[in-house]
């Protein structure tokens, strides 16, 4: 029953809702006939709040430079490897590429990007006969 419960409330509120720990021990309090998580003592912020802290710092920091190692960027947003990972995959939609993260589907904006790098290579190529010779692999 627990697993279906923090199943419902994952679909209903996406990465938005508590982890699971957290709702199996809401779920105890309340089976156990508590009907309020007011009189629990909470410290400084929800953890709800302080994960989305932490997308908006993993998100910035990938769109800031995209080429960063999974360790890296953790560094970077102050967060764990783990926590890293979990928000990438989950709650940016990113696909783990090596040690690396790539977006699951470009945006209109990278789009638009590749666009224009694709027509300027198309450009040098048809303007100069040996420009592929003068690339790198």
């Amino acid at each position: 029953m627990l697993l279906e419960t923090f199943e419902m409330l994952n679909l209903a509120f996406g990465y938005k809702v508590l982890s699971r720990a957290q709702t199996h021990e809401r779920y105890k309090c309340f089976k156990e006939g508590q009907t309020s998580v007011a009189n629990n003592e909470c410290s400084g912020q929800t953890s709800t709040s302080k994960y989305e802290e932490n997308i908006q710092k993993l998100w910035k920091v990938i769109r800031s430079n995209g080429r960063l190692s999974v360790c890296e960027v953790a560094e970077e947003a102050g967060v764990s490897k783990t926590m890293c990972c979990m928000i990438l995959t989950e709650n940016l939609g990113m696909h783990h590429v090596a040690a690396k993260f790539v977006l699951f589907s470009p945006n209109e904006e990278q789009k638009q990007n590749c666009a224009i790098v694709i027509k300027e290579l198309a450009n040098c190529a048809n303007a100069d006969e040996n420009f592929l010779k003068h690339c790198h692999r």
